[in-house]
């Protein structure tokens, strides 16, 4: 599973995690699970229609809303390195931004024989996405306001705002969020 960092947005997919295979041995068939912080992502889905690393296979990939992404894929043939599946995550609203661990578990091997192996025949390395938060950017000018402008879609956003206007008495200020 590799290493992703993407950017909150609200409503908006945040990025797809390839889950890559490297070959070394006689491995034909795989059943992993991808497991991530389902408070953190609200939308998650796996896939297998890219993969390339067990051509011609069986393919299941399915996910949960308990925050597991399963893929099954059973070849008649070794495996050979290449992508597997990925997993397309969706960043919930209230996530935290920082890092946030997608680990992988190999539940079961089997060899082109069918001979089941080992789980810990391969070597599983999880990864991890990086949540950042909203950027602002602000250009005030003379004479005027500014509060900010939200680069990426967020909810929940709070922004200070000063206000300078001397030698105005009475003013009213009137603003619409």
């Amino acid at each position: 599973v590799q290493t992703k960092m993407i950017s909150a947005s609200s409503h908006a997919s945040a990025g797809v995690v390839p889950v890559n295979f490297t070959a070394g041995a006689d491995i034909a068939g795989l059943d992993l699970d991808v497991t991530f912080p389902p408070s953190q992502f609200s939308v998650a889905s796996a896939s297998c229609t890219s993969n390339t690393a067990c051509v011609g296979a069986f393919t299941n990939c399915s996910v949960s809303p308990a925050g597991t992404a399963n893929f099954i894929l059973a070849a008649g043939t070794a495996c050979s390195s290449g992508q597997l599946g990925t997993i397309s995550l969706t960043i919930a609203n209230g996530a935290t931004p920082g890092v946030k661990p997608l680990t992988l578990t190999v539940n079961g091997l089997s060899d082109s024989q069918g001979t089941d192996l080992a789980p810990n025949t391969v070597t599983a390395n999880s990864g991890q996405v990086t949540v950042l938060g909203p950027t602002y950017s602000s250009n005030p000018q003379p004479g005027a306001f500014d509060v900010g402008s939200v680069v990426q879609n967020a909810t929940d956003i709070t922004r200070n705002l000063q206000i300078s206007n001397p030698g105005a008495v009475g003013t009213t200020l009137t603003g619409t969020c």
